[in-house]
């Protein structure tokens, strides 16, 4: 174990952007001294060692350049987040003093000993240890580079110092939630603490981006899900993926103001061609072009009904300002042909050996965008 007190000693000296006289005069010390000891011809005593680990801000570990044991760190953490899960908070806060104590600069030590303090607080309610976990995490967020995962860590901080701070500083709660709010992942959050303050509009304006950003995520999720279930070409599969389909079939549809043509056509051929796949693999012609049919239906009468790209156009529970909240169709204003390229796409996309069920559902669809239709949906 090597130590490197003469270089750490320069090292901080100079992280603080002081001059050797500027940390003689901090210590009370004559230059030379701090000459001395950063050129290795003399060590401060223990009790200047002492200090300097203070005005530095740093372990005597780290002063002296032992380098930290991340065994001993992991066993530290690991051994304070057990005791807090048994509910074991004394022993917990024991060996938490004594890790920030030695460790006072380390990520790993300041999030475990602040997520310590935030689960006790979950049991205790008392204020003291959610203000303790928020000075914790606080410190923790300025050395949070020390973290191969920084951009989830920062996240993950800020998202329970909101949750600790909603009844403190609800305000403060909003701007934590609002600053790792990526892609509306924190409106929900958001409406909650806005709730608590008695804004219910703002709070409804909030839900209803949660609601349609879960929306959205969902349908795409349904989508990868049934081109994973298809890859596999098991009938227990294909059979799950084709009942995921009617399930959002129906979502999607309630979704949409009845009555009135929107998004949700087009969202639904895309379904129902989704549904035309699976019934080609399944060797269920008939119902295959079936689908194919609804699909061409539906896109139609989105084309005819000239709805456009307004993604929020016809649809229920959006109680957002739609000046502010802007949304468009990636997939272009045509139905007809964001379909087309949808199946030629996958066409490209899947292996040779199936390539002949999505021929057939491209088959199909070109006659009918050739007016030749094949006969009536399956749903109104």
């Amino acid at each position: 174990m090597q130590l490197k007190l003469a270089e750490n000693i320069k090292k901080y000296r100079k992280d603080m952007g002081l001059t050797q006289e500027g940390l003689a005069d901090a210590l009370g010390v004559t230059v030379g001294a701090v000459s001395k000891w950063e050129n290795g011809n003399n060590v401060p005593d223990v009790i200047m060692m002492m200090a300097l680990a203070d005005f530095f801000n740093i372990s005597m570990d780290e002063l002296l350049g032992f380098q930290l044991s991340s065994k001993k760190i992991e066993d530290m953490c690991k051994e304070i987040d057990t005791l807090a899960r048994k509910h074991r908070f004394d022993e917990a806060i024991m060996i938490a003093k004594d890790a920030m104590v030695r460790y006072p600069q380390t990520f790993k030590v300041l999030y475990t000993c602040g997520d310590m303090y935030n689960y006790k607080f979950f049991e205790t309610r008392d204020r003291k240890d959610s203000e303790e976990a928020l000075r914790i995490f606080e410190k923790a967020l300025v050395f949070v580079s020390q973290s191969e995962e920084k951009e989830l860590m920062e996240f993950a901080i800020r998202s329970k110092m909101a949750y600790l701070y909603r009844k403190i500083d609800p305000q403060k709660a909003i701007e934590l939630l609002k600053r790792t709010n990526y892609d509306g992942a924190r409106c929900n959050e958001i409406g909650v603490v806005l709730l608590d303050m008695g804004k219910d509009e703002e709070a409804l304006e909030h839900f209803s981006l949660a609601l349609l950003k879960n929306y959205t995520d969902q349908l795409a999720t349904v989508n990868n899900m049934v081109n994973v279930l298809m890859k596999t070409g098991k009938g227990v599969d294909l059979q799950n993926a084709a009942d995921l389909v009617k399930t959002e079939l129906k979502i999607v549809s309630d979704y949409g103001i009845q009555g009135e043509v929107n998004i949700t056509y087009k969202l639904r051929a895309f379904l129902c061609i989704l549904m035309a796949y699976l019934m080609a693999f399944m060797g269920k012609q008939k119902k295959m072009e079936e689908y194919v049919q609804e699909a061409f239906e539906l896109a139609s009468s989105f084309d005819e009904a000239k709805v456009g790209d307004d993604v929020f156009s016809g649809l229920r529970y959006n109680y957002f300002d739609k000046e502010k909240v802007k949304g468009y169709d990636s997939s272009g204003t045509s139905a007809i042909n964001s379909v087309t390229a949808m199946i030629e796409k996958k066409l490209d996309e899947t292996a040779e050996k199936n390539k002949t069920n999505i021929r057939r559902v491209l088959d199909c669809w070109e006659r009918l965008c050739e007016s030749k239709p094949l006969g009536t949906g399956v749903s109104g």
